[in-house]
């Protein structure tokens, strides 16, 4: 097998590469030509598909406009329709069995406001629904929905609207009007739309006018307006109605107007069936659909069903035989081949062997943490590994000074910028000296800051001659080391200030205390006071040094977890209990609602009432007077949610992204109003997440606050 590879990409092996490149050249043709084929026969069935669904939607619109043409002639032939008559005619067209989806057909009264008394008078006469028209308030025009058939409850919601009154529906009624057609309306909210989930509507109209006026114009015909007979779809149920009988194997959408947006869509029939997850349509069309004066985009996409009957084996058999044949026959050749090719072969073994240990060692060079930069003795660079570009943020073409460096690129300590980069310091090495440990920043665009790294020098010198032949910088990247040294001295920093401030506190309390001023009786009051202050500082000193040992036990590994299923109402009403004598000092109620059903979670009952103390704590501490702090439980998807809420003043915008960093507080002066360590919430976020659970809050200035705690359902 060996001497076939080896004789396969040799000279010799040309004539069984062209066989083997012919045969599944051929196999890629009959596959291609198969494809194609398959494609056409597809893309000519989902048109016809398409067509069929556009044409119902068409024709029923056209059906529905008939409907509304036959009402506007029934007052066209009658000055007065009642409500009996016009219910008759609705029966009479069998909307149900004939035009399923249709909600109904009604009248819409126009009324100048010379005619509101009038047709009050009148809508009293027949019993009509009252009041009409509505919403009140005075307007130049008013219509009011007089009828509106089949008599139901949805229908009913409606009667007396004044549809002219909201302008999306006015927009259509006055393209009706001004040009003596049928109009239809943009996307809206049915009155019908009382009870169930809402689904998105639109209307139809035809205008009504007056026997014996003149219409010839607009105006005349504003003036010969009698009112509007009109149709209420609600577009689901319309579609439902239309196509819903029939195995559609397209999925589509309608959305009113030209563009497609959440906002603009009016139907999706993928509701109609089960999703098809992770389906990804392979056909897809658009059109226009002209509706009176209003356009409609409908989007067709195929359906899995639709693709998967134009599959078939000869997809994958066709491919897999051509290429089995094809190997075969490239085999057979390059046997006969190999033998002639065996002498060469040990030759080439030999230069494999030279290729893939400076393959190793060019790889090594490549993927190494470090970055390497080498340049030769008139120090100009030769190569460079990715891990040295990364680091200095630069590319090979600004170290070699080909391309200019970024005008905010920059070393640390500052520099005067070289022609190219590093070149100060490979000046030091053209005498042969070389340099170790010297430590050198790069700016770094993307991270807005100094990457920091160590920097050595190597010279490398000729064997025979001594004389200096390349150069070797290696980058060792040391951010993180400087970046941990940085955040010891603010920690130690910190501490050593949370420690000041309350030591000075009992220092001064106690010094008062000892003084000869106040052995006098009358200074009884301010003793007390002194005492409570050296009482509540040494508090705080004990809270910080606990929270320390806390921060310390969590992050070396020390704090022990019993995680195990609980129910978690008992844990939280201890907790409510422990925490209610702190809360009743200043008249703050502590409430817990349960839920319906108590859902076992994994969790460490022990830790959890910790984090429960911190977070009612910091609760009733932030919340006003005689208020209330509430602790609900909820559901997420794959998690039990502990809810603390408060009505205090909220956290502060530019607090939010540090409030669970370790000593964090909105207010650090020192003349906070609430005091705290500022490691609470630190605290709680590793116990959480060490319960593998997850702690989140949200928060509105001058409303309150709320803290969340997600764990594992068991």
């Amino acid at each position: 097998m060996k001497l076939l590879v080896q004789t396969a990409f040799s000279p010799r092996g040309i004539a069984a590469w062209l066989i083997l490149l012919l045969g599944l050249l051929s196999t890629a043709t009959l596959w291609h030509s198969l494809l194609t084929n398959q494609q056409q026969r597809a893309e000519a069935e989902f048109e016809l598909h398409n067509r069929e669904v556009l044409a119902a939607i068409q024709k029923r619109l056209q059906g529905h406009e008939q409907i509304l043409l036959s009402g506007a002639a029934l007052f066209d032939a009658s000055e007065q329709v009642d409500r009996d008559e016009w219910r008759n005619f609705v029966a009479r067209l069998k909307l149900e069995q004939n035009y399923p989806g249709i909600q109904g057909v009604g009248v819409a009264k126009a009324i100048l406001p010379a005619e509101l008394p009038a047709y009050q008078l009148m809508v009293k006469a027949q019993q009509l629904p009252e009041p009409q028209p509505y919403p009140a308030g005075q307007r130049d025009f008013y219509t009011a929905i007089m009828y509106l058939e089949p008599d139901n409850e949805r229908n009913r919601a409606a009667l007396g609207y004044d549809m002219f009154s909201e302008s999306v529906r006015q927009k259509a009624m006055q393209y009706a009007v001004e040009h003596n057609s049928t109009g239809i309306s943009g996307k809206v909210t049915l009155k019908q739309e009382i009870k169930g989930p809402q689904q998105a509507g639109f209307l139809m109209y035809v205008p009504v006018f007056y026997n014996n006026r003149p219409v010839a114009t607009v105006a005349e015909r504003w003036a010969a307006l009698y009112g509007f007979v009109y149709s209420p779809y609600r577009m689901d149920d319309l579609m439902q109605g239309i196509l819903g009988n029939r195995d559609l194997m397209v999925d589509f959408t309608i959305h009113d107007g030209e563009k497609a947006s959440d906002a603009t869509l009016m139907h999706n029939s993928a509701r109609w069936h089960e999703p098809e997850p992770n389906h990804q349509p392979l056909f897809s069309r658009s059109y226009l659909i002209p509706a009176y004066g209003h356009q409609w985009l409908l989007t067709l996409t195929s359906r899995h069903a639709f693709e998967r009957q134009f599959e078939s084996l000869l997809n994958w058999s066709l491919p897999l035989s051509g290429v089995a044949i094809s190997s075969l026959l490239f085999l057979l050749v390059l046997e006969l081949l190999s033998r002639q090719q065996q002498a060469l072969m040990l030759a080439q073994l030999l230069a494999k062997q030279g290729a893939e240990s400076e393959a190793r060692f060019h790889q090594l060079f490549l993927h190494m943490g470090q970055g390497v930069l080498i340049y030769n003795a008139s120090a100009q660079l030769v190569d460079v590994n990715p891990a040295a570009l990364k680091l200095m943020g630069l590319t090979m073409a600004q170290l070699q000074g080909k391309m200019p460096l970024p005008g905010d690129w920059q070393m640390n300590p500052p520099q005067a910028l070289p022609p190219a980069p590093l070149q100060s310091v490979l000046d030091v090495l053209v005498s042969g000296a070389g340099k170790t440990s010297e430590e050198i920043g790069f700016w770094h665009s993307e991270l807005q800051s100094y990457l920091w790294c160590n920097l050595d020098l190597y010279p490398q010198f000729a064997a025979d001659t001594q004389q200096l032949e390349k150069i070797y910088l290696v980058l060792s990247d040391i951010t993180e080391r400087k970046r941990v040294a940085q955040m010891k001295d603010e920690f130690v920093a910190t501490v050593s200030h949370e420690l000041r401030t309350p030591l000075t506190s009992i220092s001064g309390a106690l010094d008062l205390l000892c003084h000869q001023v106040l052995e006098d009786e009358g200074h009884a009051a301010l003793k007390q006071h002194m005492l409570q202050v050296a009482y509540d500082n040494s508090k705080r000193l004990t809270l910080l040094i606990n929270d320390l040992l806390d921060l310390e036990k969590i992050a070396a590994g020390g704090m022990s977890f019993q995680i195990k299923p609980q129910l978690l109402m008992p844990v939280l009403t201890m907790s409510v209990e422990a925490n209610q004598i702190s809360g009743s000092k200043r008249g703050i109620r502590l409430e817990l609602t349960p839920p319906d059903k108590d859902v076992p979670v994994l969790v460490d009952s022990l830790r959890l009432q910790q984090v429960l103390a911190n977070l009612l704590s910091n609760a009733i501490k932030f919340s006003p007077d005689n208020s209330v702090v509430r602790l609900g439980l909820s559901t997420v998807p794959g998690f039990i949610r502990i809810s603390v809420c408060d009505s205090g003043e909220g956290i502060p915008q530019q607090f939010r992204p540090m409030i669970f960093q370790k000593f964090s507080q909105a207010d650090a002066s020192s003349s906070k109003r609430q005091q705290g360590t500022g490691l609470g919430l630190a605290i709680c976020k590793e116990l959480v997440e060490r319960m593998q659970g997850r702690i989140s809050f949200s928060s509105e200035e001058g409303v309150g606050s709320c803290f969340y705690v997600d764990l594992p359902i068991a």
